[in-house]
């Protein structure tokens, strides 16, 4: 897994509504010759490959944590870190260009429950992704996060 600089970039963001995704386009739209195009909760899954092949790295910060079906974690956390792992992978193997990617993970991977199932999964995913393509990605496992724009006591 290799350093990567937001400079000159064009960046997805996934989950970009949510409670990180927010503070994090702050940030971003504070920095130079940065253009930002952001996936949200609802967008159609299907325009991923498009919108992946238009950038330089992927920020993926969309998950599901407290879901009223379990199943969410799956589909979620899962299925739409694999959907961005192959649409970079498809972008490499049409163009050669590598696309940078994130991946906000949680301590909660170390733990045997659905949520940590799910995130763990995720993680293997982009580690897959990383080793087959030699594709730039990192992986954060965050701890309870917490502060501007965040519930009350939620986390």
């Amino acid at each position: 897994m290799s350093r990567m600089s937001f400079s000159n970039r064009r960046i997805l963001v996934t989950g970009a509504n949510g409670f990180i995704g927010k503070n994090f386009l702050v940030r971003l739209n504070e920095l130079p010759n940065v253009s930002i195009t952001t996936f949200l909760r609802g967008d159609d899954i299907t325009l991923l490959t498009e919108m992946v092949a238009q950038v330089d790295a992927v920020v993926h910060l969309a998950g599901e944590n407290r879901p009223a079906d379990d199943a969410a974690f799956s589909r979620v956390n899962t299925g739409l870190t694999m959907v961005l792992c192959e649409a970079i992978a498809q972008a490499f193997r049409s163009t050669g260009r590598h696309v940078s990617l994130v991946l906000a993970s949680s301590t909660q991977a170390e733990r045997d429950n659905s949520y940590g199932r799910s995130k763990l999964a995720a993680e293997v995913a982009v580690k897959t992704l990383a080793e087959e393509t030699g594709n730039p990605c990192v992986i954060f496992r965050l701890p309870g996060v917490f502060g501007k724009w965040c519930k009350p006591n939620y986390n």
